[in-house]
């Protein structure tokens, strides 16, 4: 079986508490690691019991971010609507790729977007003016899975279900070394 193309999101200047929790759910059902950038703590409300074992790596800056997302031989590709971004039903990713989504307000700032190797927007065809940050997550993070062939989890009854060799180990955590 070959090797999973990786992905994460990077996850800075998420101003709503609620949509950490969705993006973090986000990022688990479509298969990405999460990077967050400059919090120590945040809300998981709106992620079930399961996201909390998404794999989740944690830096100050954003630039120590994008560079451990590089040293993982990552392209940087930001979701953003401007006239240079392509769409990602085009899907044009060409191997492991973190995406940088922007605060709901302002989306993603100069500083962020020159950080960014490429940037793909999400086709509307309506007449709201962008969509919610983790719809359009999703989205993006879907195309993503479907171009680089996830494999989709198995489902039991009307849920997916996580095989044995991919459930996080739930036993006992190792005790505490009480001599320091």
């Amino acid at each position: 079986m070959s090797q999973k193309i990786q992905s994460f999101l990077i996850l800075f200047n998420i101003s709503k508490g609620s949509n950490f929790g969705f993006l973090l759910r986000t990022a688990n059902a479509f298969g990405a690691e999460v990077i967050v950038v400059g919090r120590r703590h945040f809300s998981r409300r709106g992620a079930n019991a399961k996201t909390r074992y998404t794999k989740t790596h944690r830096f100050f800056t954003m630039q120590e971010a994008v560079d451990f997302a590089r040293s993982r031989g990552c392209s940087i590709c930001g979701v953003e609507i401007t006239s240079d971004a392509k769409s990602v039903v085009e899907r044009p990713f060409s191997g492991p790729t973190a995406f940088v989504i922007g605060n709901e307000g302002e989306g993603l700032l100069p500083k962020q977007m020159a950080m960014c190797d490429e940037l793909v927007y999400v086709p509307q065809h309506g007449t709201a003016v962008s969509l919610n940050v983790n719809v359009a997550t999703a989205i993006v993070l879907h195309h993503f899975a479907q171009w680089a062939h996830y494999r989709e989890m198995p489902r039991e009854g009307n849920q997916f279900s996580c095989p044995p060799e991919l459930k996080p180990n739930f036993g006992k955590l190792p005790e505490r070394d009480s001599s320091s």
